[in-house]
């Protein structure tokens, strides 16, 4: 980097004529040595400038602590052993995103357990991951420490098993939906398939509920063809308070159940008979 010759003494009306000339010529000089060496100065810096630039997209290009890995490893929790680049700067605890190049919406998030700048070992404790099956092809960068899951479907809404999937307005809505269940001698509702149920009555059946869990409740409708009289029991586990109801029997009657499943998993009915307008 060039360096700027520092000025002569200045010419003063002071001095006698001879000694004020003589500063002033060398005065002048300096000046135009200075112009030139800022003009050259100015060209250095601004190609720093450049250089510094040109590294620092470089850098964002290349980050350290992205990683790409072609060793087997099925999705899922727990420790998974990665190899990637040697010399990057993944640091124990940081947490980053392994995704699958080749499988959209695949990953697994947590946190690098340990990584060997000379082997490229990389190991991630995997906590929440997204897809599965088993891939060679990873890319493996930085993330924030929370991922949020997926949506809800609606058959996660009522499995109820799920901890981490967002429920959204339409999950729900999708949940309770009606469920049309076919007539057969045994009308069986499946509470893990919906929430609210009805059937049409073309011959006599009986009745019983699968697959609830204790607080779950329901509703179903049924409704006589056009025919009408047909007859509806119930399984052992259905219990229900006072009398055990009989159904309308006109033609294209419709009644209406609620239920809810017991401890026992027994389950807990309610009748309306008739329904009519209000």
């Amino acid at each position: 980097m060039t360096t700027l010759t520092a000025p002569p003494d200045p010419p003063l009306r002071s001095e006698g004529r001879a000694a004020f000339s003589s500063k002033m010529e060398a005065f002048l000089l300096w000046l135009v040595l200075f112009v030139s060496q800022l003009l050259t100065l100015v060209d250095q810096l601004n190609a720093a400038l450049a250089a510094a630039i040109d590294a620092a997209a470089s850098a964002m290009n290349a980050p350290a602590v992205n990683g790409h890995s072609t060793t087997n490893v099925t999705v899922g929790t727990g420790t998974k052993t990665f190899f990637v680049e040697t010399g990057k700067s993944f640091r124990a605890n940081m947490y980053v995103l392994a995704a699958a190049t080749g499988a959209t919406g695949v990953w697994m998030h947590g946190q690098v357990a340990s990584y060997n700048a000379a082997t490229g070992e990389l190991a991630i404790a995997v906590g929440k991951t997204l897809g599965s099956g088993s891939f060679t092809d990873w890319n493996i960068g930085p993330s924030a420490p929370v991922v949020l899951s997926p949506a809800a479907s609606a058959a996660d809404v009522r499995a109820g098993t799920s901890v981490e999937a967002m429920l959204t307005p339409k999950s729900l809505i999708d949940a309770v939906a009606w469920v049309t269940v076919p007539y057969a001698s045994t009308i069986a509702l499946d509470l893990t398939a919906g929430v609210n149920f009805k059937t049409t009555l073309t011959g006599p059946a009986v009745l019983n509920v699968t697959g609830g869990r204790p607080g779950q409740s329901f509703t179903l409708e049924v409704r006589q063809d056009g025919t009408g009289n047909r007859a509806l029991a119930y399984a052992a586990a259905l219990r229900f308070f006072g009398v055990v109801p009989q159904l309308s029997t006109t033609a294209n009657a419709v009644d209406k159940f609620t239920g809810i499943v017991n401890d026992d998993l027994t389950v807990t009915m309610g009748f309306g008979k008739g329904e009519v307008a209000g």
